[in-house]
């Protein structure tokens, strides 16, 4: 079965929580974990083990793409910085305000920032060849259908849902 990153993304999530949420002990909402046990919690084993080390390999990735990305707006902070020292009366929060505001204006950050957001959204539809069990094909509809039945996937979802749903029949 080929899913994108995305869409394995999902089926983690919808593995590990129930699509409801509960207030934590600071009244902030979280999901609730999905309680498996024997057949069904090893099925949901069997999905991390295949699972993990592509995510691994996706983070190892954004992290690259990221720490080139800040790597180069760091460059620019240092040579404005330099070009545009702290004035005796501005403070340095609205110093930094100063420095951040001109980057924004940046117009070969922007674009470095649409490279860095093409990038991404590259790495996020890969398509991944991963290797499922027809039993934890069967315990991942069940989960998937659970999860959108309580939460309902938002409309940014739809495309990787239709995705999933395209691969799961």
């Amino acid at each position: 079965m080929q899913f994108s990153t995305q869409a394995l993304m999902i089926l983690k999530t919808v593995f590990s929580f129930t699509g409801e949420k509960e207030p934590d002990e600071k009244g902030q909402e979280k999901w609730t974990p999905r309680s498996m046990w024997g057949e069904n919690q090893a099925q949901r084993r069997h999905f991390n083990k295949k699972y993990d080390p592509i995510n691994e390999v996706f983070q190892e990735k954004i992290k690259k793409v990221q720490e080139d990305y800040n790597a180069e707006i760091e460059k620019k902070r240092v040579i404005l910085k330099k070009a545009n020292k702290i004035k005796k009366d501005e403070k340095e929060d609205a110093y930094d305000l100063r420095i951040n505001s001109e980057i924004n204006k940046d117009k070969k950050l922007a674009e470095l920032l649409k490279k860095f957001q093409a990038d991404v959204e590259i790495l996020n539809t890969e398509k991944h060849e991963i290797e499922l069990t027809d039993k934890t094909i069967e315990v991942i509809k069940e989960c998937y259908a659970d999860f959108g039945e309580k939460k309902g996937f938002v409309e940014a979802e739809d495309e990787i849902c239709g995705e999933i749903d395209e691969v799961l029949k």
